[in-house]
């Protein structure tokens, strides 16, 4: 079998979709199916799907239900660390220092070089930073009118600008994967005279 199909007894489940590490995963078996979106941004490695009915509306018994969980988180575990680490290259990210799951949820990425980055759903803004005394002080500036890096020129809506800079200010010592422990601080403005 391919490496995008996983067989959980007499059924399949597939990738059919990914979009960033975003996936589209579909189960079928003897003519039936049944569809999950998994992003592991927002549930780790659990891929969660309603597995009452069928597609078609007929309802899924136990033993299916059990062969479609087996079949749909296998593909999850599979996919969701590997879409992670190729996104994380493919975008140029460091190492994760914060992690919102969530509607809202963000993965959000200091680098030494003088940047933060922020994956969002798909797309993701890179804000360049200053970094004062003490040494892990860090200050950016997220304009009003900002757009996102990728996909280039799409302006980000006031609401959801200001849910970013909501996230930003969050990352604090108590947050943070890498350099806990450190007096990690980011202060966030809406201009560099702010600042």
């Amino acid at each position: 079998m391919s490496s995008d199909k996983l067989r959980s007894g007499p059924g399949v489940a597939r990738l059919i979709a990914r979009r960033i590490t975003e996936h589209e995963f579909e189960y079928r078996e003897a003519g039936r199916s049944l569809r999950a979106i998994y992003d592991p941004r927002e549930t780790d490695v659990h891929c969660l799907v309603s597995t009452h009915t069928w597609t078609g509306g007929e309802e899924i018994t136990a033993e299916e239900r059990q062969r479609i969980y087996e079949g749909l988180w296998g593909l999850s575990q599979q996919y969701g660390a590997r879409s992670l680490i190729e996104e994380v290259g493919r975008f140029g990210l460091c190492l994760p220092v914060r992690w919102n799951r969530g509607p809202d949820g963000c993965l959000i990425n200091i680098h030494d070089a003088g940047v933060i980055q922020l994956m969002k759903l798909g797309r993701v803004l890179r804000l360049e930073y200053v970094r004062r005394e003490p040494f892990h002080d860090i200050r950016v500036v997220m304009e009003p009118d900002v757009c996102w890096t990728l996909p280039t020129g799409l302006r980000i809506p006031r609401p959801e600008h200001d849910q970013l800079v909501v996230a930003l200010r969050r990352c604090d010592n108590a947050d943070l994967w890498i350099g806990k422990g450190r007096p990690w601080r980011v202060q966030v403005a809406d201009s560099a005279l702010a600042l």
